[in-house]
Formats: structure tokens, sequence, C-alpha cells
């Protein structure tokens, strides 16, 4: 449980940033959005909260009284 949400919340760091080495510095990172945005992670992360707010607008738009 405590490896998933590690990944969960920190995870994103190897996929959003490529450790490159440099002359006289140890490690530097470089920003990869485009290897970040092609996750599948990310698209579903987004997906579900844009689906459950879309579900709750619609549902709080059309209730009856209660």
């Amino acid at each position: 449980m405590a490896a998933l949400l590690k990944d969960r919340v920190i995870g994103f760091a190897k996929e959003a940033f490529a450790l490159v080495p440099k002359a006289n510095m140890p490690v530097v990172m470089e920003l990869t959005p485009r290897k970040f945005l092609s996750t599948p992670g990310l698209w579903i992360g987004l997906a579900f909260p844009a689906a459950f707010l879309a579900a709750a607008v619609r549902l709080h738009r059309y209730r009856g009284p209660i």
C-alpha cells in the first residue's frame, strides 16, 4: 500500500524529468514533457475527476426540490 501511495505522490518525477549528467555538475534534471504527457496514468487520472465533476454538475443542475 505504501509503495502504491509513494508512486502516486512522487512517481511522476521519473516520467516528467530526465536525469542527465553534465560537466562540472553531478546530475541535472531536464523536463521531458512528451514522455510525461504520453503516460496513460496521467490521462486516466484526469479523466476520472472530470467525469465525477461533470456528474456532480449534472446532478446539481437537474435535481428536483427536496
